[in-house]
């Protein structure tokens, strides 16, 4: 009877043992499941960087005495330079003084966005344009730059680029099912304000915001973040230096004039993070400087905000900027408290964003590399011939004249962007030139025809595509090459073409041809740019913890997969880029 109750009592304690460590193993789990990050913008106390790191020094202790003592990551917005734009040395010491300031906090996964204040991209501590995902990949960064999407918005065709390469990132979220939260780091707002009528900023937000919507209708969990609108009272409607948006409120988002808006619902969340230098009050809204935090857990991204003296709505009450003559909308009174929580989604639409931007991205379409000796140069080669570094001669024939009626005949140009490095890439098959070889020399030919001069009455010599052409030499250095037929060169014509001249020849830059892009996500290939024909190999990553890998999804490009189940294929390299990802499902 003893033995029996011994044994019982023994099953008891060690059900109660394995009990006590199941919970206690729990909650290591949840413990080491949450992901705490901080998020601010716009250094830029009036005095310099040592008032303005006194007060960073006094979030952080606010931030202690709300049991926040350690985070994984550090956001921030952009502007370390004061009054002044573009100086190194200012956007370096800025961001030296947020490293040291919050260094009790966090030292690692900090990623520091470009403001319009800002030197260019590549000064020490700037973060690389774009994906910026950390490696335990517990959330997505993407960075927008201003060198992406710009203070004074008058380049459209830079922020369609920047859109479309954001599509991609996207995709690639898409594919796997991507279930946690994803910040797009901006220096500049979405929402349309008086600084959009006054200055253009924001302009042509409109390509974002589409990307970034359709991306959360899909069940991606978006926080956009930016700052910038510290000055003139321009984000006082809503909520001054306090903006805070949830999914399913109204925004106003700027379009491609400074007049233009539209008013959208959101499919993600839209906040500043919390201005950190100053903030001019001229229309009596909410001026506090503050920092976000965002509390990631399994499911769910709580968001709070602070000021020096503690927790702060995430959101106040807009008021209309009288200041700036604020007319043409209303003020968003809504009031958000802190903290808030988002649910996170899971994907609900595995369909890919398309169509949505049209432009070539780097790193995609076709890889061109710029020719340093035409005895370099290859038969039947492909190539760019880009006259003054930055006009393409294009191998079409057109015709031109000037005020007084007298014509030209020759090929037309166009202007070619970015074609100031070694390494071009970009979808520019229609912009391409052939070079057969020919004796001594080189024709130049557009798949129908070869250049050929012709001298006119008037002395005039033009430049044209005929079956049998002539036979050019080609001579100089890498950046001002000329094209020679016996006394006459291709010569830059005032009316805007290129034709035959008895001397002035001009200057061009040649870039030849060197394949398609093959670009992998969670996957290597063995080529990273191969000609159509050729054979490329991939290796899938291995699998995170939890999964298994699935399939090979193509996201652009017409390929056909040897396996698309199997870790380890192959494709025939197509006309044209390619892109594809690696996907994974839970075991």
């Amino acid at each position: 009877m003893r033995i029996k109750r011994f044994t019982a009592l023994t099953i008891c304690i060690t059900l109660i043992i394995s009990l006590l460590l199941s919970s206690c193993t729990a909650a290591l789990n949840q413990t080491d499941a949450t992901t705490t990050l901080i998020a601010c913008s716009d250094f830029q106390h009036p005095d310099g960087n040592e008032p303005g790191q006194e007060i960073l020094e006094s979030f952080v202790q606010t931030l202690n005495a709300n049991d926040i003592t350690s985070a994984d990551g550090l956001f921030f917005c952009g502007d370390y330079a004061h009054h002044t734009y573009g100086v190194t040395e200012e956007t370096v010491e800025g961001i030296k003084a947020i490293k040291e300031s919050f260094s009790p906090l966090v030292t690692q996964n900090m990623v520091f966005v470009q403001g319009n204040h800002d030197a260019s991209l590549g000064t020490e501590g700037l973060s690389p344009s774009g994906d910026n995902d950390p490696e335990n990949d517990e959330y997505g960064v993407f960075v927008l730059h201003n060198s992406d999407y710009m203070w004074h918005n008058d380049n459209e065709a830079t922020i369609k680029r920047t859109a479309q390469r954001l599509i991609e990132y996207l995709n690639e979220k898409i594919v796997i099912a991507y279930d946690k939260p994803i910040f797009i780091l901006s220096h500049l707002p979405l929402n349309y304000s008086m600084r959009t009528y006054h200055d253009g900023d924001a302009m042509h937000a409109n390509y974002i915001f589409n990307v970034l919507n359709e991306a959360g209708a899909k069940g991606l969990n978006i926080f956009y973040l930016f700052g910038h609108d510290h000055s003139n009272g321009w984000d006082d409607y809503l909520g001054g230096s306090t903006v805070y948006l949830a999914k399913g409120d109204e925004i106003l988002i700027a379009q491609n004039s400074r007049t233009e808006f539209k008013t959208e619902t959101l499919n993600f969340t839209y906040l500043n993070p919390g201005y950190i230098g100053y903030y001019t009050n001229v229309n009596g809204a909410d001026d506090t400087l503050t920092v976000s935090v965002f509390t990631i857990t399994d499911g769910t991204v709580t968001v709070s905000r602070y000021s020096r003296e503690g927790i702060h709505n995430l959101k106040t009450q807009g008021v209309r900027n009288n200041y700036q003559g604020e007319k043409a909308y209303e003020p968003n009174t809504t009031v958000y408290s802190s903290p808030q929580t988002v649910q996170l989604t899971k994907v609900t639409d595995s369909s890919l964003i398309k169509n949505l931007i049209n432009e070539p991205t780097e790193g995609e379409g076709g890889k061109y590399i710029r020719v340093t000796n035409p005895s370099k140069l290859k038969d039947g080669a492909r190539c760019l011939l880009i006259y003054n570094a930055n006009l393409f001669m294009l191998p079409k024939v057109v015709t031109k004249e000037n005020s007084n009626g007298v014509k030209r005949i020759g090929f037309a140009i166009e202007k070619a962007a970015d074609f100031g490095t070694d390494t071009v890439y970009g979808r520019y098959s229609d912009k391409e030139w052939v070079l057969t070889k020919s004796g001594d020399g080189w024709l130049l030919g557009n798949g129908e025809g070869y250049a050929k001069f012709t001298s006119t009455a008037d002395s005039a010599i033009t430049a044209t595509f005929e079956s049998a052409g002539d036979t050019f030499v080609i001579d100089g250095s890498a950046d001002a090459f000329t094209f020679a037929c016996g006394e006459n060169v291709l010569n830059y014509n005032s009316r805007g073409l290129i034709n035959g001249y008895a001397g002035n020849p001009a200057a061009f830059s040649i870039y030849e041809f060197a394949g398609y892009t093959v670009n992998v996500t969670y996957g290597k290939a063995n080529k990273t740019d191969a000609l159509a024909g050729e054979t490329v190999k991939l290796t899938a990553d291995k699998a995170p913890n939890g999964k298994v890998f699935s399939k090979w999804v193509v996201v652009a490009g017409n390929v056909v997969l040897e396996d698309e189940t199997d870790t380890s294929t192959s494709f025939i390299m197509p006309e044209g880029e390619v892109r594809i990802v690696a996907s994974y499902t839970d075991k």
